[in-house]
């Protein structure tokens, strides 16, 4: 037991300083992001009208107007990158853990999922009602009441809005119901999940630092299928639109690679070198996909073609979250 914690210690430090992610450095709220520093921004989402931007830092949630932002008009040029960083923030929402990993608004915006914990010691999954921020339930054990032992590390509404599903820094992938109780537990995974996303009803998708994206069926918790083409720490999943109106998989790795599947039947159909580690994708309203990497710049990939069409320094430093908020323009932290 004493080498499996070792093991698990060793594994968590090495991926932390891979990713160099300063999360836990916070000075407290203050008036703007950039007053408490890039480095403590851990996760961004739109609201779902496009009204306010959720940044999510170690002091809790803040809350900035995007129509407040004449920085934030939409524009003529193709696409136009801002930093946030000094944007005023409208109001500061107050969250039970010292790390938020990510945010999700159910499919009808009436809710809204905040993951994270505290790092090594719980985890947990709190829902509030949005826009009144009252909290409907905080979720911090896992099936049969066992505490969670670690961060979860995202969290994804399934697209009836009845369920969701959240991935664990220890290595399990949970499918909640809306009052919080667990319907679902899958193990497959060797080592912490990085993502999970609810891909129909019936399917959920996880990825982790074992380097495999994992296919799961919900009804009964087993693996459809691993797909292990990646050879790093698979950091992020998405969906997107293929051709004749499929619906296909991104996922975005360590290795300097974004790929591009169909999960249904498990194929690899193309993938792309990117020249930096993928630290955040994003689709935009136009189909194509944003990537930010971690020496500050973003590559603009087409879909689903992924060709890069072109590479964009925007920044100094390592971008920590990133949102389109409006058309043509993309605010990053």
């Amino acid at each position: 037991m004493r080498d499996y914690r070792l093991g698990v210690s060793l594994a968590a430090l090495w991926w932390v300083l891979a990713i160099d992610t300063p999360f836990l450095c916070a000075q407290g709220p203050a008036r703007a992001v950039d007053s408490i520093g890039l480095g403590i921004v851990t996760a961004s989402l739109i609201e779902p009208n496009g009204s306010q931007v959720l940044v999510a830092t170690e002091g809790g949630l803040c809350v900035v107007s995007n129509r407040a932002e004449t920085n934030g008009a939409e524009t003529k040029d193709p696409v136009r990158y801002e930093s946030a960083r000094s944007f005023p923030i409208s109001r500061s929402i107050q969250s039970p853990f010292s790390q938020i990993n990510s945010l999700d608004f159910s499919p009808d915006a009436s809710r809204l999922l905040i993951a994270g914990g505290d790092p090594g010691q719980l985890g947990g999954v709190e829902c509030i009602e949005w826009p009144s921020s009252t909290r409907l339930g905080l979720f911090q054990t896992e099936d049969q009441g066992r505490a969670i032992g670690d961060v979860v590390t995202e969290v994804d509404w399934f697209p009836g809005g009845s369920q969701w599903v959240e991935s664990h820094w220890s290595g399990w992938v949970l499918v909640r119901w809306l009052d919080g109780s667990v319907r679902v537990k899958f193990g497959g995974h060797t080592g912490p999940v990085l993502s999970a996303m609810a891909w129909d009803e019936q399917t959920a998708i996880s990825s982790g630092l074992d380097q495999t994206i994992k296919v799961w069926r919900v009804a009964d918790g087993v693996q459809v299928r691993s797909l292990d083409n990646h050879t790093g720490a698979v950091v992020q999943l998405l969906g997107c639109d293929g051709p004749n109106d499929k619906r296909l998989l991104v996922s975005a790795g360590r290795d300097r690679t974004i790929r591009l599947w169909d999960p249904s039947i498990g194929r690899l159909i193309r993938f792309v070198k990117l020249p930096e580690v993928p630290v955040r994708m994003e689709l935009s309203e136009s189909g194509g996909l944003i990537v930010a990497m971690e020496n500050g710049s973003i590559c603009e990939v087409s879909m689903p073609s992924l060709r890069i069409d072109q590479t964009v320094s925007v920044s100094p430093r390592r971008i920590a979250a990133m949102v389109q908020s409006s058309r043509g323009v993309w605010w990053f932290w």
